[in-house]
């Protein structure tokens, strides 16, 4: 019990600091996102290595380097990664929170339609009503916008997409996170090299410089307080808890940074989180009778 109590507090620790980022990345000035993402990874590879030898798992680490269909995978999700951050940190510079907010939302049921048609799995009733709720829910929002919500389908596609990867290839959470990271180093240090060349680099002596170097530790912290949890608690309380963070992210937009919501925006809202409590009940009661 001891052991469950800890998985939730490291649990509800790594989501709500995942929805408080919002405030980290408001704080820099005129760094576009690609800056922010590229030293993101450099500094998560540090940090992380650092976590990987204190922890004594180089080990493991060298087994998945040495698989060359596992590191071609985790590269192409690296690349997913960092394009969802990309599209994270611009969400917030543009003021557009909110739809990042409704595509964090949407990402696990879209999961849901990737897992049945990609890997053939069932989907229950209780899924339908909740995939239904959600395409009407992007059809108002449509309406509303006068064209589909690009930002928020995006990230979720891509937040789904990453996540059949990385069902697929199974590897452990944090030699996984490092493997994808370096990877795609190169390319993070060579945007670095070029924006120090053309003098457009924003990794000086000051505020923007600093927080850059805070990319790494702020965005891997709340990674490995989840990886603690999930050996704590069962993954359906994983599930129930994810929804923590696009709704820190919704609140802080509305009432932190005056973002405006419109009645249809509370409509397509509302049905997202009916679509959500469709599955969480679903899934309790399949968790409940499971264990009678």
């Amino acid at each position: 019990m001891k052991e469950e109590r800890l998985g939730l507090i490291f649990g509800i620790s790594a989501f709500c600091l995942w929805g408080f980022l919002v405030v980290f990345f408001k704080q820099f000035n005129g760094v576009n996102p690609y800056e922010i993402v590229a030293h993101r990874v450099l500094w998560s590879v540090l940090v992380l290595l650092l976590v990987l030898v204190y922890l004594r798992r180089i080990s493991s680490l060298i087994k998945i380097l040495l698989n060359f269909n596992v590191t071609f995978w985790l590269f192409i999700s690296g690349l997913l990664l960092s394009s969802s951050w990309c599209i994270f940190v611009y969400a917030v510079d543009a003021g557009l929170v909110l739809e990042a907010g409704f595509g964090n939302f949407i990402s696990p049921l879209l999961s849901i339609l990737i897992g049945c048609f990609a890997l053939k799995e069932n989907i229950t009733n209780g899924a339908k009503v909740a995939v239904f709720f959600v395409v009407l829910a992007i059809l108002i929002q449509s309406l509303t916008l006068g064209s589909l919500p690009v930002l928020s389908i995006l990230l979720a596609t891509i937040v789904a997409i990453y996540g059949l990867i990385k069902k697929k290839i199974r590897v452990v959470a944090l030699e996984g996170l490092f493997v994808e990271n370096l990877l795609i180093t190169p390319i993070a240090m060579t945007y670095f090299l070029y924006l120090l060349h053309s003098s457009q680099s924003h990794f000086m002596a000051d505020l923007n410089g600093f927080l850059l170097i805070l990319c790494g530790p702020v965005t891997v912290v709340p990674l490995l307080l989840f990886s603690a949890a999930t050996t704590r608690i069962n993954l359906s309380t994983m599930g129930y808890l994810q929804y923590i963070n696009p709704s820190i992210s919704i609140l802080l937009a509305i009432f932190l940074y005056g973002e405006s919501v419109g009645i249809y925006k509370i409509i397509s809202f509302c049905l997202i989180w009916v679509a959500l409590a469709i599955i969480t009940l679903e899934g309790f009661y399949k968790y409940k009778k499971g264990h009678k």
